[in-house]
């Protein structure tokens, strides 16, 4: 059951400016604190079934509003501020003598609340515009507002020029942020208990944009680096995975052939170096075969099964490889030359592009053995394919 029933005229009576002016604590707003209480408690189990895990509070003493000075509202507030964190972004319910606000409160002091929202915006800005279009819709304005207002209106009505307005308040000046519905008194709905419901709609459609705004103020775990081990080249054996899974049959079978032919040209890559002298390693789930000489320059080879179909996306993938392993695995400090080998032949345009574009010598498997250029031939030597 319900315990909150929504505000009626009498909630509101609360913040004349007789009333607020009185610093004890009156029957009319502790009847409004009550009903926030209530507010609460049956918001709480309505978000986390959302997956919206925050502890909340109830004001019961009046603050006054950064944006009307001349106000004093309380407030509901997700999360609860704990000691001196009161600066820090949160959902909330507030309110006040001609409003009820329910939304996303972001503070400007220290930018880095809205210099996470500017990475995101320059990243995926469109998802934001996209997201919020998605907010219940009813008759309430929605408004983001800064030290002045950005936008009010309809959540449909939002464009790209009002969110990066909202990301770079803070160069405005001192105020919060605010993103949400401003409800008047005179709305049927907030003297209804379905408000709840509502709240906790508009709570959890935000949800995402708190999360991005707080990870400014939650401390984060440095990753720890972790040195690659190179190791000697194992032949390998290819696995059946249809043996050990039997869901999925038409993936697990393009997946056990895909990998039977990488580890086919692979054992094969590594037979022609050793035949010719070159111990080739390997670094488990990263480099496929690298050889290196003393004092000399390093070979390093990406091995991508493919069909007609994907070669494409796969050299393209394998080019990102090859160029992410001799960065952070290999370093720049000796020279490296890069060699992609696919499984077929890559069209005359592929290759042309590879070795005068990318400096990556192509080298493809031709029935049992493995075939390159003559430009990658020469970039091979002294190691010979033949």
């Amino acid at each position: 059951m319900l315990s909150f029933r929504g505000f009626s005229s009498s909630d509101f009576a609360a913040f004349n400016k007789k009333k607020w002016r009185l610093r004890r604590f009156n029957e009319e707003r502790k009847a409004v604190y009550h009903k926030l209480k209530n507010l609460r408690e049956d918001l709480d189990a309505l978000l986390r079934r959302r997956g919206v895990e925050l502890e909340g509070s109830v004001s019961h003493y009046w603050i006054v509003s950064r944006r009307r000075e001349e106000s004093r509202c309380l407030w509901l507030r997700y999360p609860a501020p704990k000691g001196r964190h009161y600066d820090i972004p949160h959902l909330e319910v507030v309110v006040w003598r001609d409003e009820v606000f329910v939304g996303l409160s972001i503070p400007e002091r220290g930018t880095r609340y809205q210099a996470r929202l500017i990475d995101y915006v320059d990243k995926q800005g469109m998802a934001i515009v996209k997201r919020i279009s998605r907010l219940p819709s009813h008759a309430a304005d929605f408004i983001i507002q800064g030290k002045e207002d950005v936008f009010s209106g309809k959540p449909k009505d939002i464009t790209m020029r009002e969110i990066l307005l909202l990301t770079q308040s803070h160069e405005l000046g001192k105020a919060w942020i605010v993103v949400g519905y401003s409800f008047r008194p005179s709305d049927r709905r907030l003297r209804k208990p379905q408000l709840v419901g509502l709240v906790a709609k508009i709570f959890s459609d935000l949800y995402w944009l708190y999360r991005i705004a707080a990870r400014g103020w939650r401390p984060t775990k440095p990753r720890k680096k972790t040195r690659q081990v190179f190791r000697p080249y194992q032949m390998k054996r290819s696995e059946k995975y249809s043996d050990t899974m039997r869901t999925y049959d038409i993936d697990l079978v393009k997946k056990e052939k895909s990998s039977k032919a990488h580890i086919r040209i692979t054992n094969l890559l590594a037979t022609i170096l050793r035949m010719q002298g070159c111990e080739c390693q390997e670094v488990p789930r990263s480099i496929d075969l690298v050889y290196t000489i003393d004092d000399g320059p390093s070979y390093l080879f990406e091995v991508k099964s493919c069909n007609e179909n994907n070669i494409a996306r796969q050299i393209r993938m394998g080019i990102s490889q090859l160029y992410e392993y001799r960065y952070f695995v290999l370093g720049t400090k000796s020279a490296t030359r890069l060699f992609l080998v696919t499984q077929r032949k890559p069209s005359d345009s592929l290759c042309k592009y590879l070795e005068d574009d990318r400096n990556i010598g192509v080298i493809w498997l031709d029935k049992r053995s493995l075939n390159a250029t003559r430009k990658t031939e020469r970039w091979l030597s002294p190691i010979r394919l033949g």
